[in-house]
């Protein structure tokens, strides 16, 4: 694999791999670009688990992390922030995505020495899968970034013409890319070959976050046809 900004989930292998499997996995296959998801956090602050975290992570040049779905400003929202700023000590995070359909209060986002990023939303979700919610939150707290998801926008436009929308409204927002195919759930573009999903993506140079469910040895053939139809 080559440099490009492109990389996935460890959440991409969960029916073969934990999250340290799945790191392992990505970077042996050359891959630099990782998003965490909140499996890792299970044994956070373990000096001996903090370095196997450390050293799982050494070599990838851009790491985000998706953080647990909750009702952040509620009790227990102290808890986890915690340790998503201790893994942060361990390597510096470069985005921290949330879901904010049921965040109780965004201020207390604001408030964390934390990238964060907020993801629109797929059609199961109540709110925040517009362009005028996210600008909403965007507009009354600057300092977050926004993840663009495009299977989560197919899912409530399946001609994806409302893309150029958010592009237009919030482009100067956006940070991150989620993608993935979409036939089930979060299926690998190489065999639903989606072209539209990936030419979606208007801004080329940020970082993209593979979500598809894959095995281990799909790594670099849904890697690659992206590459070819960016």
């Amino acid at each position: 694999m080559n440099n490009a900004k492109i990389g996935f989930s460890v959440g991409c292998f969960h029916e073969s791999a934990n999250a340290l499997e799945a790191l392992s996995i990505l970077r042996n296959s050359g891959c630099r670009v990782v998003e965490l998801n909140s499996q890792i956090l299970e044994h956070i602050g373990n000096e001996k688990y903090d370095q196997i975290i450390a050293t799982n992570l050494a070599g990838f040049e851009y790491v985000s992390m998706h953080a647990d779905v909750f009702e952040y400003g509620k009790p227990g929202t102290a808890e986890i922030l915690k340790e998503i700023e201790h893994l942060n000590h361990i390597r510096q995070l470069d985005l921290v995505v949330f879901h904010p359909d049921i965040i109780f209060d965004f201020g207390v986002l604001a408030n964390i020495d934390l990238k964060v990023g907020i993801e629109n939303m797929d059609h199961n979700k109540k709110s925040f899968r517009s362009v005028e919610d996210i600008k909403d939150i965007l507009d009354r707290f600057p300092k977050f970034g926004f993840v663009l998801d495009v299977n989560h926008i197919l899912t409530n436009d399946p001609t994806l013409k409302s893309v150029s929308t958010f592009f237009d409204v919030l482009g100067g927002k956006i940070v991150q890319y989620h993608l993935s195919g979409y036939k089930t759930l979060h299926d690998p573009l190489f065999k639903t070959k989606q072209v539209e999903i990936i030419q979606a993506m208007q801004i080329k140079n940020l970082p993209i976050i593979v979500e598809s469910l894959l095995a281990p040895e799909d790594i670099v053939r849904e890697r690659n046809y992206i590459l070819e139809n960016l």
